[in-house]
């Protein structure tokens, strides 16, 4: 008898960390359904065994403050792992590695879970955001083995990247700099990122699909029938607030009315 639908993930286990297992079965006369119970025993355990897990940096990130704002401090974040660390050549950067969830727990203190999985909010910025547009993220978030690796992937020289890196931190922040919320600070970001005065005369691309995607971080916990009244409170804000002018443009999608930013 196997290990049943346990099998693919003990069988790793085992290969990774060397151990032999001996089983026994009894069924459970308290379930309604009398389940089949297994109980493992370790009986040997090899000895030696090459780590898991490369070694890797793994710096801690354990921002606090407002979800909206998360993306933006995780970019910052990955930004100054690289100065720090500063790659060279064209070689790829591991930044964490590990296999267990007391080493997740470490590197993201703040976002802790139960069942011993990844948060969800981690895991969206493990796969969907880079320090640079020239980096590229490859990340494996592991199942049945547990073992976790994020490497940034240089597309580039890491001289040319670094140097990009380093005008980006010195920009000052669009929030602080205006007294901006979050939300319209990513919102202008968004907007500076994605307008181009010869491309769809100035428009950015629809900004309920951007949100949608999560290529725009707003409106976390606004219902999608109110994405458009966020988008023009927050480009009140900034209209207010910044010397950047938003104008809206309603655009008809496949018979929906849509959003569509312009710098005036």
């Amino acid at each position: 008898m196997g290990y049943g639908g346990f099998e693919p993930i003990i069988t790793e286990l085992l290969v990774k960390r060397g151990l032999k297992l001996s089983y026994d079965t009894k069924t459970d006369q308290n379930s309604k359904f009398r389940r089949t119970l297994i109980r493992f025993k370790v009986v040997d355990r090899a000895r030696n065994l090459p780590p898991l897990c490369p070694p890797a940096p793994n710096p801690r990130f354990d921002y606090s403050g407002d979800l909206n704002g998360i993306y933006a401090a995780f970019t910052r974040f990955l930004q100054e792992q690289v100065i720090a660390l500063n790659p060279v050549a064209q070689e790829p950067l591991l930044l964490w590695s590990f296999c267990t969830k007391k080493a997740y727990d470490a590197c993201f203190p703040k976002y802790k879970t139960r069942d011993g999985s990844i948060a969800w909010i981690i895991a969206s910025l493990i796969s969907g955001v880079a320090p640079n547009a020239k980096v590229k993220i490859q990340a494996d978030l592991g199942y049945h083995d547990y073992t976790w690796t994020y490497t940034l992937e240089p597309q580039a020289p890491w001289s040319e990247i670094i140097p990009e890196i380093q005008a980006t931190l010195a920009e000052p922040d669009i929030v602080a700099q205006y007294g901006l919320s979050v939300e319209a600070g990513n919102l202008l970001r968004w907007v500076r990122a994605n307008t181009n005065p010869k491309i769809d005369l100035g428009c950015t691309p629809v900004v309920e699909e951007a949100i949608n995607s999560e290529s725009l971080r707003i409106g976390i916990n606004w219902p999608r029938e109110n994405w458009g009244a966020l988008i023009e409170i927050l480009s009140d804000e900034i209209n207010s607030l910044t010397p950047y002018k938003l104008k809206h443009v309603r655009w008809n999608d496949n018979q929906r009315v849509v959003t569509r930013l312009r710098i005036r």
